[in-house]
């Protein structure tokens, strides 16, 4: 999603002169996880928009995010969903355990589904296996780059995933991250250090990250677990 705010809603999705992969609905509910009046972070968000443009030193595709509780996390990530560089356009997930069926892989599956149906023009897409994802995946990136633009996938509160502890809907979701992605799409992850120990491995992106220092000052957050 780009941030310029033109844009309308046609069948609970918004689109506009460009692909703009937020649903409504989801919009609203990172509007509501994101800071109720953002300051700072200039420096983050500026290095966030160059990785998703496509400095990527590394050459891995992901950039992970690591601090502490009440570092920020989410209201950052937020802001650069919603706000993010004119040439980039934003999948996200924001895995959130206090709320009922937000917090694992059938969820992340459906959500992401929804925003890829609309960011390809197509209600064919087919999410619910790791196969359909990433296929769709591919699809969203190869039509980014025939236009100019890049795609990145935003997922915040890896920690949070509840598949990591129980299984109870099959693996993590950072299990179904692909190793290696396709041209023209970053993934940026974000959680706080040492995840339970339950399926650690799969819990943390397939490829070598970044990781991030909690900066000297905070963001005002709505959301109360960041």
């Amino acid at each position: 999603m780009t941030g310029d705010n033109n844009h309308t809603v046609v069948n609970n999705f918004v689109v506009g002169d460009g692909p703009k992969p937020l649903s409504s609905v989801y919009e609203r509910e990172i509007r509501y996880l994101a800071a109720a009046d953002f300051q700072g972070r200039e420096s983050e968000l500026a290095a966030m928009g160059s990785f998703a443009e496509g400095d990527d030193p590394t050459g891995t595709g992901y950039w992970r995010w690591l601090a502490p509780a009440w570092s920020g996390k989410t209201a950052l990530m937020a802001q650069f969903a919603l706000r993010a560089p004119d040439r980039v356009d934003v999948l996200a997930f924001f895995i959130t355990a206090r709320l009922a069926g937000r917090s694992d892989r059938t969820a992340f599956l459906t959500t992401v589904q929804d925003q890829l149906r609309a960011y390809l023009r197509d209600s064919d897409v087919d999410c619910t296996d790791y196969g359909g994802f990433c296929d769709a995946l591919s699809r969203a990136a190869e039509q980014a780059r025939s236009r100019g633009r890049r795609l990145v996938l935003v997922i915040d509160g890896m920690d949070e995933d509840s598949g990591v502890a129980s299984a109870a809907s099959g693996y993590s979701i950072a299990g179904l991250l692909p190793p290696t992605l396709p041209d023209g799409l970053h993934v940026i992850v974000a959680g706080r250090p040492n995840p339970p120990r339950t399926e650690r491995r799969r819990a943390r992106p397939p490829t070598p990250s970044r990781r991030h220092q909690p900066p000297s000052h905070r963001v005002r957050c709505r959301s109360r677990r960041a």
